[in-house]
């Protein structure tokens, strides 16, 4: 994900001891600070290079170092949406006041189980100083991800989210602020470095995103609730959620816990 400011942000590790499918930065526990505009921000690297696990003790549920929420996993996913009301935000528990504390929530096609492309949109919103900011962008890996413009975002605003796949290499991505009736969109040609999608699998989630090699401070969020969650296949069936698959973000603990019904989904912060 891009954001448009530059950052001096405290990184919060993830320990080493972390279990090998989690993301780990193999750096020791501190105060690290760098600057970044959160430029270059792969999916692949998020989720599908082994940052899945299940453990023993919570056997229907999957792990992640990141991710939150649910996923579809089948073939021929052509189009995800889903909507949500934009949360409150505040430092968590164990926050460097100093510091900036993000996540982001979105919907897309593949990344869970497809190696070679995801295609997502969505939003970020970041508490710096107990002032909050947030953007909206769009994303088909490899290339990088981009802000949108043109478009503005508030706390308790309701967003609806929708990507599509035209070809496995050609699609669009759409923000619509139900609020406002401000609406973004961008179309990909094919032609931005994007790779083949798998159309393998549909996601709805909220992610402790990756600056550089580290994992951004994960925010403290109210309730996220993504409603109207839906998936359109390539004969043109529309698939709820009776199907997913859970995900929760763990690290040096769990800090989410997730839950679905057939057409909605729920993240809360128990970190």
């Amino acid at each position: 994900m891009k954001f448009t400011m530059n950052l001096i942000v405290t990184a919060v590790l993830i320990a080493s001891a972390i279990a090998a499918p989690f993301v780990s930065n193999g750096q020791p526990s501190g105060e690290i600070s760098f600057s970044s505009r959160f430029d270059g921000l792969s999916s692949k690297s998020r989720f599908s290079e082994g940052l899945l696990i299940r453990l023993d003790d919570h056997p229907n549920e999957d792990y992640s170092a990141n991710w939150a929420g649910v996923y579809l996993n089948g073939t021929g996913y052509k189009a995800a949406t889903g909507q949500f009301k934009i949360p409150k935000v505040q430092l968590p528990p164990y926050a460097d006041p100093r510091g900036t504390y993000c996540a982001s929530i979105w919907v897309g096609i593949d990344g869970a189980t497809c190696t070679s492309a995801i295609l997502q949109s969505g939003i970020d919103f970041c508490i710096t100083n107990n002032s909050v900011t947030y953007g909206s962008w769009y994303e088909w890996f490899p290339d990088y991800s981009h802000q949108f413009t043109n478009i503005s975002l508030a706390v308790d605003d309701i967003v609806k989210v929708t990507v599509e796949a035209t070809s496995l290499n050609t699609g669009s991505a759409v923000v619509e602020n139900l609020s406002n009736g401000e609406t973004v969109r961008h179309e990909f040609s094919g032609n931005e470095g994007n790779g083949q999608l798998c159309e393998w699998n549909a996601e709805w989630i909220v992610e402790d995103f990756i600056t550089g090699s580290y994992l951004v401070p994960f925010v403290k969020f109210d309730d996220v609730t993504i409603s109207n969650a839906q998936a359109t296949t390539s004969d043109g069936k529309i698939v709820g959620l009776r199907d997913a698959i859970t995900v929760d973000i763990r690290q040096q603990k769990i800090l989410t816990s997730s839950s679905h019904t057939d057409d909605s989904l729920t993240v809360k912060y128990v970190g």
